[in-house]
């Protein structure tokens, strides 16, 4: 490989705009952004990583990006939230739960639930008008109608998604200050572009880390986040046509030890081209101008090695941008620190602690891993007195919610949840009989794939899954070709207290971040010792 000449370099402490950012974004100084919406938006992720990428171009200018998303809201939700935050911009993201929360029912006509929605949607636009507000019209992701067996009634949902699609349109044609952002079609070309197993909906509504990245990049481009901020506002100044630039960027290690060893990219150019490299990390920033020869070049950008210091259980997101004149790319790059499972002949075990008292004591569950090659093998014993099974929500019932990430070593650890990714729940009840249930909830194939079961004892329950068997006819389980297997295991634990359930969920090892939005923060079993130590940082990029 050849290696970059660097023309200029310098860390950047709290710098203004940086150089080169092309035309000028929908924000202003000072604006209030509030995005409307229901689970999707209640993630919290889109709004990070748009959050992290104004921050990167604008560190200095005053603009705060909230949400006001609430589960299971439909397009009837008040406004209330909202304006409360005296927004300046709103964003609006809704429609799936007009469809799947709804009195709508397969085989009913759509026409008066998109009229319904036409009329909401309208009435939001008014009252935050009248507020003062931008008013941006986000088209909601469709549905994956492939994953109908789960939850939700997904049948016909992408047809009145489509619907969602044209009564946006036509409102934003209509009204002064409302523009609409194509989520939902940049989404789908999105999926389109992955590898069959790379499914960014594993419910088949919510997106995963990676579908909400794609939502946040729609917003970063159509709005021109890395342009000026002193524009008007008649029409928005940003999208997705921009060139990018001329060189593609990959890691050039999914894995970093510790600090020390900092990030390395690789940069593939057809021909040469003179960069502008920005990064920023938490408050630190910096810039590098690059000659980039043609063909494949390692790049190790100077970050001071606190930047990258992270505890065990701790993520951390950086922004790159790469620029050539007009032509720019932007880039997230995630860290997590996890921890490393050594196995030993094959075995390694542990336990599951709580953090509260409980009358059974502290210790909540044993757990053992076997890697048999082509199988593995989970086996425990939970300390629970009193099992319950009441609630809605099977992962809040009494049992062992297991995760794992199956996926190749290319692709371990992203970011996102496909149908290699699965949280498999083992539900225990005690009436009318002592029994248990494999409930599959994400991921593709689980139910095919593993066998499970559990026997009461006077003191909980002992319990076991083998994963063996076949995700599909086509795709057999056979572990014996893997470096790592991502996993992890929680044991809810349901009570009922003042005659109302409450779940405590134990896990083996507890990520400040939840596994839904992060599936990179699961412990990886190091099948073949790759590691040294007892914890690595996950390493994932997404951007072109």
């Amino acid at each position: 490989m050849s290696r970059i000449c660097i023309v200029t370099a310098a860390l950047l402490a709290l710098a203004g705009r940086w150089a080169g950012a092309a035309g000028q974004s929908l924000l202003r100084p000072g604006d209030r952004w509030v995005m409307d919406g229901d689970s999707i938006t209640h993630n919290d992720t889109y709004r990070r990583a748009v959050v992290l990428v104004q921050k990167h171009f604008h560190p200095t200018e005053p603009v705060a990006i909230t949400q006001v998303g609430v589960t299971g809201a439909t397009s009837a939700h008040g406004v209330e939230g909202a304006l409360s935050e005296k927004p300046t911009v709103v964003s609006i993201m809704l429609g799936v739960n007009n469809y799947i929360n709804s009195s709508f029912r397969y085989g009913m006509d759509i026409k008066p639930f998109v009229e319904g929605y036409r009329a909401d949607i309208e009435k939001k636009v008014r009252a935050y008008r009248e507020g003062g507000a931008v008013v941006l019209l986000l088209s909601p992701p469709l549905t994956d109608e492939r994953f109908d067996h789960g939850i939700y009634e997904l049948r016909g949902s992408r047809e009145f998604l489509k619907e969602c699609v044209k009564v946006l349109q036509e409102i934003a044609k209509s009204c002064e200050g409302v523009f609409y952002v194509p989520v939902q079609e940049e989404f789908e070309a999105f999926q389109q572009s992955l590898a069959d197993g790379q499914i960014l909906r594993c419910d088949g509504v919510h997106p995963s880390g990676l579908g909400q990245y794609r939502i946040a990049r729609t917003l970063w481009e159509h709005l021109n986040l890395a342009g000026g901020m002193r524009g008007d506002r008649r029409e928005l100044c940003g999208g997705s046509a921009a060139e990018p630039a001329p060189v593609r960027v990959s890691l050039a290690s999914r894995f970093m030890a510790d600090e020390r060893a900092g990030l390395s990219f690789v940069l593939k150019s057809e021909k040469s081209a003179r960069l502008t490299a920005t990064w920023s990390l938490g408050q630190a920033r910096g810039q590098q101008a690059l000659d980039v020869p043609a063909g494949e070049t390692v790049w190790k950008p100077e970050i001071p090695q606190e930047a990258l210091r992270l505890e065990p259980g701790e993520s951390a997101a950086m922004v790159l941008d790469l620029a050539d004149g007009a032509r720019r790319s932007v880039f997230i790059v995630d860290l997590f620190r996890v921890r490393v499972l050594h196995l030993t002949d094959g075995k390694v075990s542990g336990t599951v602690e709580s953090r509260v008292e409980r009358p059974e004591g502290r210790k909540v569950a044993d757990w053992t891993v076997e890697w048999h090659g082509t199988n593995l093998f989970v086996h425990g014993e939970t300390f629970d007195s009193d099992i319950e099974s009441g609630e809605f929500w099977p992962w809040a019932r009494d049992g062992v919610n297991f995760w794992f990430d199956f996926r190749p070593t290319e692709r371990f650890a992203d970011i996102g949840l496909d149908e290699e990714v699965h949280m498999a729940i083992l539900q225990v009840a005690d009436m009318p009989a002592f029994s248990a249930t494999l409930i599959p909830w994400l991921g593709r194939g689980m139910h095919l794939a593993a066998d499970a079961g559990a026997v009461r004892t006077p003191s909980g329950y002992k319990w076991h899954l083998n994963v063996s068997r076949c995700f599909t006819k086509s795709r057999k389980v056979d572990f014996s070709g893997r470096e790592f297997i991502g996993f992890n295991l929680i044991v809810p634990d349901l009570d009922i207290i003042e005659g109302k359930p409450v779940t405590t969920h134990h896990p083996a090892w507890d990520p400040r971040e939840p596994t839904d939005k992060r599936p990179d923060s699961l412990m990886i079993l190091d099948l073949r010792n790759r590691f040294a130590g007892d914890f690595i940082t996950n390493v994932h990029i997404f951007g072109w």
